[in-house]
């Protein structure tokens, strides 16, 4: 009894942030964009039932964004966050997701990835920094992966808790929210970056895309359960979607 209690309650908090990270996008002025059906999923993993509902987002200031809420009951909870501002735009790529096995929060990594030297990008980075100085008090911060030269900044938030000291999904929400809206306060700003940048941030822009969506750590989990040509066709064409590049 006691374990199903804890699993409702850490699925309503995570639908919680899923809800109030589509609404900061709406309030934000950014448009819900109508998500193809193939890239939703429903089936069951370890006896529960498994749904993937993804929700993508567009408007000025914001080429594409996408939230991924992955629902497995006890065994799996995943929150994905993923905003691409405009080629034409000095602003980082907004990154976020949220992992909880059965034993409690397995993976969080929070980012704003640079594509350019810019001061928009710094005020950005400095608050990531700040906010990994915060959580540095509870969490040992970990590096990125060595894979992820191209897809995380040197301000990633990387937090993997102590199996045997389990952390709850309440420990990092504030942080989500605060990175979140510093983001669209900065995006609904619109910068432009100079022309003489635009070449470098179509060019890092693309580079991540490609290397996000070739490294994407869930891939492997996600094709025991859907198999690999879906999973290829959700990870490429929408959650890192390479017709951006």
């Amino acid at each position: 009894m006691i374990h199903h209690a804890r699993q409702i309650c850490v699925e309503a908090k995570f639908d919680r942030l899923a809800q109030r990270t589509c609404s900061t996008l709406a309030d934000a002025g950014f448009a819900e964009r109508k998500v193809e059906g193939a890239f939703c999923f429903d089936d069951e993993f370890a006896r529960e039932p498994l749904s993937i509902r993804p929700v993508a987002f567009t408007g000025r200031g914001l080429d594409f964004g996408n939230v991924v809420r992955v629902r497995g009951g006890s065994q799996v909870q995943v929150l994905s966050i993923v905003l691409i501002p405009p080629s034409t735009s000095p602003l980082p790529i907004f990154g976020c997701e949220l992992l909880v096995f059965s034993r409690g929060v397995h993976l969080v990594m929070l980012d704003a990835f640079p594509t350019c030297e810019h001061e928009e990008a710094s005020r950005l980075l400095l608050k990531l920094e700040r906010l990994g100085a915060c959580l540095a008090d509870a969490f040992e911060l970990h590096p990125a992966p060595d894979w992820g030269k191209n897809v995380f900044s040197e301000k990633a938030i990387v937090i993997k808790p102590d199996p045997l000291k389990p952390a709850g999904i309440g420990a990092f929400v504030p942080a989500v929210n605060s990175l979140l809206s510093a983001y669209l306060t900065a995006a609904g700003q619109c910068p432009t970056a100079p022309e003489s940048m635009q070449s470098q941030i179509r060019e890092a822009r693309a580079l991540y895309l490609k290397d996000h969506a070739e490294q994407e750590p869930a891939g492997p989990f996600l094709e025991r359960i859907a198999g690999k040509e879906w999973v290829d066709k959700f990870v490429f064409d929408f959650l890192f979607p390479q017709w951006l590049a």
